[in-house]
């Protein structure tokens, strides 16, 4: 058998039922100097949150990420910290010109079953009214623009208390999915997890009805105008738009071997229950459906 060389195609190893064990897309997506940050403001306020998700329809235990939401006069940002954390680890080990192996998650010592979503979204970026959201799929990071959304919300007379801050609820479809959220008054910000926006207070916590997505404040911070909030790019990025994007994202699962071939990558190996590498061409390895928080 031709020994395959993991540098020169990509070499993903799945389980009986194609379900990924392993990626390297997240140790290999930094080179060298490839990464721009641009002051876009000041932030006034930062509310972390854990993000319970799940990858994929089988697997019944969910997933967590920890997303930052950094609120300006103007702007807002929101991105994963987690994700923060590894473009920190990696670009630390590129400085000390460090080429071994390694396990990014590992190394950056995430906790069991953490694991970043790459997705950064922007609030009236590049212009006021603007939505701008940059993603990472695979090996490479897309773009688009879009409105921010407007959403029809049904307050309703429930209240709860999050952190310490009383929350009343509310009620929103968006997208093909139904939502609840709880948001207080006490901070009069419009703005939540996500691309949520538009109630008369901070979103604290929101879940579909199906709690396939879950987004719960667990800290929030005053910084009185004191820190900045960048935007995160690779260069260079791929212009998109939502449904092209969308598609491109629905590719991980339904033809991730397509996928990766548009990306480049000349040769996509498997390895079957036997141990033997299979190389494989598009159309012949589909995956458990990803569940998408947008299915319009």
């Amino acid at each position: 058998m031709k020994k395959i060389n993991i540098y020169h195609c990509l070499f993903i190893i799945i389980s009986l039922t194609f379900s990924p064990l392993m990626s390297n897309a997240q140790s290999n997506r930094f080179k060298g100097g490839s990464w721009k940050k641009e002051n876009i403001g000041n932030c006034m306020y930062k509310i972390t949150y854990d993000y319970k998700y799940y990858k994929d329809t089988i697997q019944q235990q969910p997933f967590h990420d920890v997303k930052c939401l950094e609120i300006g006069k103007e702007r807002t940002a929101f991105f994963s910290l987690l994700e923060a954390k590894l473009d920190s680890t990696a670009i630390a080990r590129n400085k000390a010109h460090n080429s071994r192996a390694y396990n990014p998650s590992k190394e950056a010592k995430f906790k069991s079953r953490q694991s970043p979503v790459p997705e950064d979204i922007y609030f009236n970026y590049p212009e006021s009214g603007t939505l701008f959201l940059s993603g990472m799929i695979c090996y490479r990071e897309y773009y688009y623009k879009e409105p921010i959304p407007v959403f029809k919300w049904k307050i309703l007379s429930q209240s709860d208390s999050i952190l310490g801050y009383k929350c009343f609820t509310a009620t929103t479809f968006f997208r093909g999915r139904y939502y609840k959220a709880w948001f207080t008054q006490d901070i009069p910000l419009h703005y939540g997890p996500y691309k949520f926006n538009g109630l008369p207070g901070l979103i604290l916590k929101i879940e579909d009805k199906d709690k396939l997505f879950t987004w719960t404040a667990i800290a929030i911070e005053t910084t009185n105008n004191k820190t900045s909030m960048f935007l995160k790019q690779a260069k260079p990025q791929i212009l998109t738009n939502k449904k092209k994007y969308d598609k491109v994202n629905r590719m991980k699962w339904k033809d991730p071997v397509q996928l990766y071939m548009l990306q480049g990558v000349k040769k996509v190996a498997y390895i079957d229950k036997n141990g033997k590498v299979q190389v494989r061409k598009p159309g012949s390895v589909s995956l458990p459906p990803i569940p998408a928080i947008e299915l319009e």
